[in-house]
């Protein structure tokens, strides 16, 4: 039997022929087969989804090809393109986004500091976000400052020492400019 969706554009006589249905159902599965690979090759220009075109993404950012894992050589990628980025807020979004659950970026410019806002209900990963800002940070920008609304506790990684403020807030308690975002 042809497929249904077939019989609409084909004469009745046609319906039990089953060599047309044989040619029908397998040009169907080369047809979906091609489609899927075509999806494949242009996933190869997204970093997240590269593999086989990581290559051609390391010689773009290194001029040849790197060893190491699929997660790693993506991680180096990822640096280096982190490295060459603007130093603009989009560009800290993104990092922050990377980094955790991102609230907001602000700009004090009266004490040249970045504040990052976290809010606690994922993990964030700090020594990221410090190591990503530092590539990027211009001259007048003294530093970073990470502030993290949390509802637990914080996990903090080794690595080099640094210091970060964090505000620990109990649920219920007051604090002078109104109890938004207490719990």
């Amino acid at each position: 039997m042809i497929p249904i969706r077939y019989r609409q554009q084909l004469p009745s006589y046609w319906y039990d022929n089953e060599v047309a249905r044989l040619h029908l159902v397998s040009t169907e599965e080369e047809i979906l087969f091609q489609k899927y690979k075509i999806k494949e090759l242009g996933n190869q220009y997204l970093l997240p989804y590269a593999t086989f075109g990581l290559d051609i993404w390391d010689w773009i950012y290194f001029g040849d090809k790197r060893n190491g894992t699929v997660e790693e050589r993506r991680e180096e990628i990822r640096k280096k393109n982190i490295a060459k980025a603007n130093f603009t807020l989009d560009t800290l979004y993104v990092l922050g986004r990377m980094a955790g659950d991102l609230k907001r970026v602000t700009e004090d410019f009266t004490n040249k500091e970045i504040i990052f806002e976290f809010s606690g209900y994922r993990s964030i990963n700090l020594m990221q976000l410090a190591v990503d800002f530092e590539k990027i940070r211009p001259v007048h920008v003294l530093k970073e400052k990470i502030i993290a609304s949390s509802h637990g506790g914080i996990t903090f990684t080794s690595g080099p020492t640094k210091f970060y403020e964090t505000q620990k807030r109990d649920c219920g308690a007051f604090f002078s400019g109104g109890e938004k975002d207490l719990c």
